[in-house]
């Protein structure tokens, strides 16, 4: 089945709160902009997201999906990756604003095997998406197999799901696996 998910959100630095009443604004702006679920990816940070799903969970059964994750720093300066918890041994990772490709480019070419996807529109970083080689992009994600991602990279709840992906889960799960082989 086919999900509306924003894969790419920062809901603490949007509701600068781990209160249970910002899960609830969560939730309802997700429901709000049309989306089946979000990943809440803090940076640096996956205990946010475990925290928040567990809230969800228990709070607003059935509502909405979240997917625990976490923005993280690579070696190169320019480059940051998207760690997906989709289950405690199966994280699906992808290149998030993706705009100083040369660096992207090194990244990719020596880390390609633990990556899943590739953002090619991020709201967030609207701008510089705007000045940058999306055929490069459409290149290297045909050349290393990663899944072309739009997201919002929100930081407020207002820009939740301004991108997203129509995306069945069982396609994450699928390319994690056909990479771990």
């Amino acid at each position: 089945m086919l999900l509306n998910i924003d894969l790419h959100t920062h809901c603490y630095e949007a509701t600068l709160s781990n209160s249970e009443d910002a899960v609830e604004k969560i939730v309802k702006s997700v429901k709000e902009h049309g989306l089946d679920g979000i990943a809440v990816t803090e940076h640096v940070d996956k205990d946010y997201g475990l925290w928040v799903q567990q809230v969800v969970e228990r709070n607003f059964p059935n509502e909405i999906i979240i997917i625990p994750g976490q923005e993280v720093n690579t070696e190169l300066v320019h480059v940051q990756y998207v760690e997906l918890y989709l289950s405690e041994s199966t994280p699906f990772r992808f290149i998030v604003h993706p705009y100083h490709l040369t660096d992207v480019i090194k990244y990719v070419s020596t880390h390609g095997n633990m990556l899943h996807g590739i953002e090619i529109d991020n709201y967030q970083h609207k701008w510089e998406m705007d000045h940058i080689d999306k055929q490069q992009v459409l290149e290297l994600a045909k050349e290393y197999d990663l899944m072309l991602l739009k997201n919002s990279d929100a930081h407020s709840l207002d820009n939740i799901g301004r991108y997203y992906n129509e995306i069945e889960l069982d396609e994450l799960y699928y390319r994690v696996s056909q990479k771990s082989l």
